[in-house]
């Protein structure tokens, strides 16, 4: 097979491969969702970088302090675990200031071996 051929083959492979993949990103839903997502509850797992420690929803990152009580305030400086159940109006058991009687956020992280809290 000369040079030229291979060449044909792989700009042929290479066209029929940008084809197809043409064919698939067109065969996609519409622009707006049915339904809007709503979910019920958020289970986090993870290392350390997502970890809340009960009671006081201690973070292995830095644990701010609020001025008011000049106690450690979990609310404040959030994990982005606990922006994303802010975002849908969530709120941690294991950080719960507000004393929410029913939380539907829960932290199931742990720290990687070797690491200290």
């Amino acid at each position: 097979m000369s040079f030229r051929e291979h060449l044909s083959r792989v700009a042929t492979r290479a066209a029929a491969g940008l084809l197809a993949a043409l064919a698939l990103a067109s065969c996609g839903g519409g622009t707006y969702q049915v339904n809007e997502f709503v979910p019920a509850r958020i289970l986090t797992f993870g290392d350390e970088s997502s970890m809340l420690v009960p009671p006081q929803g201690l973070k292995y990152s830095i644990n701010a302090i609020s001025p008011a009580t000049e106690l450690v305030d979990c609310s404040l400086l959030p994990l982005w675990n606990q922006t994303l159940a802010t975002s849908f109006g969530m709120t941690y058991a294991e950080c719960n200031p507000e004393a929410v009687a029913s939380p539907t956020a829960f932290d199931f992280a742990t720290p990687k071996e070797g690491s200290h809290a």
